[in-house]
């Protein structure tokens, strides 16, 4: 008879809190002594299909998933998994969640799986708020194995060869606010087998991976083999080929890309990028290509069919060691058709913005992007990134382009005051463009004063407004990239006040406005405290709020705004991040922010402590000095750790959460 008892280990309490019950479920416990079991592999075998297995405090071995199970750890600095394969999913584990872990393979180089199905069908899984390291392979798909309608959300991958692989059948995956940073590959996908010259490929279909970053990774932070009716939204992919490769012994040196789409063996289709950054790669930015070649790919070659790049920023990407890391943008070449770049800001690729040798295929359409002057691509001006094409192959379109414009009256009295508009909303023929990514354009004048120096488009635009401080001329500018943009502006002496007085009569008085009717008291709202704390988180942070994935019980909730990625401006007051809502009659709240940038250093920020009363939100602020502010901007993004805890009505409660910054 196995026994039912409570983990009194307060963290694994805390990520137990607010988990629904299943109608015929039960929780097994797992500790190092004084719980149902001791490892998680005797709680799995003794427990019912739909079960919970709540993991408390320690390093357990390994374990092989055979039914629907939900696998809850007390988070990932408290509750560890570590074996050559430390979850196996056999087809029989379809519908398992694996939650609040960190799950540690052996080696990085060798044999070693973090999570794994290795054959026949595993579906609707559930990976949420794991870190997983030093593997071989941290997630992986075999390639026997299907998988339909995963879930991956909030999972870091460092440290392994390849973050995660997909080698089998995979459908309907969902990868969001996650993070494969600092492997060697980022995401992986490949095909199937090969038997001479003729190959099978994998299938990838259905992909939706949303604000997840493929950073620091050293050879590609995405390759896919397979891909096909994918987005890819939001993502950050910097600093390729900038850390040691982790690979192992003897393994080839391949040229290192940010994003390598390098499909084989087949037709793909339905391929987009959207409002991503793709930076800083030692090497390729993106590589999107269809294998036909000699003597492995030409009897079956692959084709692409609609692939589509908006909203992107493809910038700072140089010449890498290998012969085949370039340094361009974006190349495209073989077998893709139908492919469209609009809405983008491309510059400072070592060897050009965009390379082209499509042989067969369409003509890639480039057009309404930003190369970083207003000349175009085809001027050769300094600082305008280059579109290229081979001799031989597929003309590109890229004209018209996007231009830098600055609008402003010719003349103004002194002391008189007129709006400076610059912006990127308008392209080469006159034509609007939409969709490009948040730019910081510099605004200044010689003479007179502005009320703002730039800043961030909104629309593609950005605005001020100039003051005449005297007689003179003011040539303002607007600067963005490699190119100022400049406009005039007269500033004269006002006109003499006329010599005589006018006839006209004096207009009538205006009468008082009447005092307004009184208004009968509102009724008593009948909002609850959750209510109203949400109304009010609204209002302190500014804009639509949810959730931000907190659990504490009955005390408080903790919102967000409607996005995980926290801009931090480089001067000013730093809006809000959370607000904390308090449903107790009061609340004590103290709320702990660790940043880990992107080099490794960690900043501890003070405890901010708040007293709340029943419905009441308030605000929590990232306080940052100046040096702080710094670091991160040079590290280029972090992690950031937010701890809360509540006390309140008697009760305590404590949990945190993680989200990434983004620096503009």
């Amino acid at each position: 008879m196995v026994r039912r008892t409570a983990i009194t280990l307060a963290a694994a309490l805390t990520a137990l809190a607010g988990l629904p019950a299943l109608a015929a479920a039960e929780t097994r416990t797992v500790c190092p002594s004084g719980c149902d079991f001791t490892t998680i592999q005797a709680a799995i075998d003794a427990a019912a299909p739909g079960d919970t297995i709540a993991v408390g405090e320690g390093t357990y071995p390994g374990a092989t998933v055979t039914k629907p199970l939900t696998i809850q750890g007390a988070g990932v600095d408290a509750t560890a998994v570590q074996a050559a394969t430390a979850f196996l999913l056999e087809p029989g584990a379809s519908g398992t969640t694996l939650r609040g872990l960190t799950v540690r393979g052996t080696t990085a180089t060798g044999t070693s799986y973090g999570v794994t199905a290795a054959s026949g069908a595993v579906d609707d899984v559930t990976l949420e708020d794991l870190t997983i390291t030093n593997a071989r392979w941290a997630i992986d798909v075999r390639n026997t194995a299907s998988a339909d309608g995963w879930t991956i959300s909030g999972v870091t991958a460092t440290g392994n060869n390849f973050g995660a692989r997909f080698w089998g059948h995979t459908t309907n995956l969902v990868i969001e606010d996650s993070h494969f940073d600092r492997n060697d590959y980022g995401l992986y996908t490949q095909y199937t087998s090969r038997s001479g010259n003729v190959g099978v490929p994998s299938v990838f279909d259905g992909v939706d991976v949303d604000a997840t970053t493929f950073n620091a990774n050293s050879t590609k932070g995405i390759y896919l083999e397979a891909v096909s009716d994918a987005v890819f939204s939001g993502i950050e992919v910097d600093g390729t080929g900038t850390i040691p490769e982790i690979r192992p012994s003897g393994s080839p040196t391949y040229p290192v890309a940010g994003v390598d789409v390098n499909v084989k063996y087949g037709p793909f289709a339905n391929l987009a990028f959207v409002d991503s950054a793709v930076t800083d790669t030692v090497g390729t930015g993106m590589a999107i290509k269809g294998r036909d070649d000699a003597p492995s790919y030409d009897t079956t070659p692959a084709t692409l069919t609609g692939v589509t790049l908006s909203g992107m920023t493809i910038a700072g990407n140089r010449v890498g060691a290998h012969a085949e890391s370039a340094g361009h943008g974006v190349a495209f070449g073989d077998n893709v058709v139908g492919a469209k770049v609009s809405g983008s800001r491309i510059v400072d690729n070592a060897a050009g913005g965009l390379y082209s040798y499509v042989t067969s295929g369409s003509p890639v359409d480039a057009t309404d992007t930003w190369w970083g002057c207003n000349a175009g691509p085809a001027s050769g001006a300094p600082g305008c990134d280059a579109v290229i094409v081979e001799d031989g192959t597929t003309p590109v379109v890229s004209d018209p382009w996007v231009v830098l414009g600055l609008s402003v009256a010719a003349g103004v009295p002194v002391g008189g005051t007129l709006p400076v508009t610059a912006s990127i909303a308008t392209d080469s023929a006159g034509g609007p463009v939409s969709g490009l990514p948040e730019q910081e354009i510099a605004l200044a004048t010689t003479f007179g004063a502005l009320s703002s120096p730039g800043g961030l488009t909104s629309g593609g635009q950005v605005g001020a407004t100039f003051t005449g401080a005297g007689v003179g001329f003011a040539a303002i500018s607007a600067t963005l990239d490699h190119q100022t943009t400049t406009a005039g502006v007269n500033v004269f002496a006002p006109a003499p006040p006329p010599s005589e007085p006018s006839s006209e009569p004096a207009p009538p008085p205006v009468p008082p406005a009447p005092a307004p009717e009184p208004q009968p008291f509102s009724e008593t709202s009948t909002a609850t405290p959750a209510e109203r704390a949400e109304e009010q988180a609204r209002e302190v942070l500014g804009r639509d709020v949810r959730p931000a994935g907190f659990r504490l019980g009955g005390l408080a909730q903790v919102f967000r705004p409607d996005t995980r990625r926290v801009s931090v401006p480089r001067r000013g007051p730093i809006p809000p991040i959370l607000a904390v809502g308090c449903t107790a009659s009061r609340c004590q709240v103290a709320v702990k922010i660790v940043l880990t940038l992107r080099d490794g250093t960690r900043i501890e920020l003070p405890v901010q402590r708040f007293s709340a009363a029943q419905g009441e939100a308030v605000p929590v602020a990232l306080r940052l000095t100046a040096a702080q502010r710094r670091l991160l901007r040079r590290a280029g993004g972090a992690t950031m750790s937010v701890e809360v805890r509540v006390n309140g009505d008697g009760e305590r409660r404590g949990a945190r959460t993680r989200s990434t910054i983004r620096v503009r």
